[in-house]
């Protein structure tokens, strides 16, 4: 009886053990992580061209194919009227991105108001701001080659 409880206690403690093993294979799909003091040899995609992709305040990313990396700095100004107020018009927020393929970052000034700048033109590339949040913490860009 003793023997056979070892053997089943051996057996588990073995399958344990391998399932944790590091270097294990990893199912399609699924998150893989480093291990510590390294960095991964491979980044996720970043967005495409012409396909817009949410940034939160405070984040940049990489549009991997080509080298430029846009940020979200801040929300400059909002005066839009907010959700249940009864306004004389719609009103306008300001954002503040980074441009940047590797030259040192641009800042530039996007609006949500189409009476003002939505897209500008940097480094080679059309930045268009196409939603805010209403909270001002994500902002929806697009980004676009432009024709030289």
């Amino acid at each position: 009886m003793v023997n056979g409880l070892t053997r089943v206690v051996a057996l588990a403690a073995l399958l344990m053990l391998t399932a944790c093993t590091p270097g294990g294979a990893a199912q399609p799909g699924s998150p893989t992580t480093e291990p510590r003091g390294t960095t991964p040899t491979t980044q996720p995609p970043g967005p495409a061209l012409d396909a817009d992709f949410p940034l939160r305040q405070g984040e940049s990313l990489t549009l991997s194919a080509e080298g430029l990396t846009v940020g979200y700095q801040t929300l400059v100004d909002d005066s839009r009227c907010k959700p249940g107020q009864v306004c004389v018009w719609e009103g306008d927020a300001t954002i503040r991105v980074t441009v940047n393929k590797g030259g040192g970052p641009e800042a530039i000034e996007l609006h949500t108001h189409r009476d003002f700048p939505t897209s500008v033109v940097s480094e080679g590339y059309r930045v268009r701001l196409v939603r805010l949040d209403t909270a001002g913490e994500v902002a929806t860009l697009l980004v676009s080659k432009e024709a030289s």
